[in-house]
């Protein structure tokens, strides 16, 4: 737990030294960092809502070519509602996708701006010397450590910090060790 406490202080006194030596040019490299992680996830998921989209709409044409041929009695009406069901479910499962898309591209939108707000937090914390629960909480969205690996001879936890606004922007140097 010691070496947990000192690698997270380490990694906060490691971004507020940042902030301090250039402010501008550390919300520069958080915004880089965060838009080549997050473009390419963006791309894809632009993508798949665009393919989502697609298919609602030709969801929507096969529904309504279904039910003329009903009506024209070219299929059955319990084959109608055997097909027209299996298109509302995948509607439905489209819809619910389609959702969660869009949230994901406003949240990396959103991810971005929160550097700044990152920066300016992260600056109050300059001269810190020890961890505490209210900084913990006030900087720290969650932390993850990792299963024990062997790194040139010594037994090392690595340790991914998701700090809020910004998540993870890197792992802490060198992880923990593993005692």
């Amino acid at each position: 737990m010691k070496d947990l406490k000192s690698a997270v202080l380490s990694d906060i006194q490691r971004h507020a030294g940042l902030v301090a030596k250039n402010a501008d040019k550390y919300v520069a490299l958080l915004m880089k960092s965060s838009e080549s992680k997050s473009n390419t996830e963006k791309a894809v998921n632009r993508k798949e809502l665009d393919k989502c989209k697609k298919r609602l709409g030709e969801i929507s044409t096969l529904i309504q070519k279904l039910y003329e041929n009903m009506v024209f009695e070219l299929i059955t009406q319990e084959r109608f509602a055997e097909m027209s069901q299996n298109l509302e479910a995948e509607n439905v499962e489209l819809k619910k996708r389609s959702a969660e898309l869009e949230n994901a591209l406003t949240d990396y939108d959103k991810k971005s701006s929160n550097v700044d707000s990152f920066a300016k937090l992260i600056q109050e914390y300059i001269d810190i010397t020890e961890l505490d629960a209210e900084l913990i909480h006030t900087l720290i969205e969650k932390i993850v450590v990792h299963e024990k690996e062997e790194v040139d001879g010594e037994t090392v936890r690595e340790i991914d910090i998701y700090y809020r606004f910004i998540g993870n922007v890197g792992q802490c140097e060198g992880g923990i060790n593993a005692t």
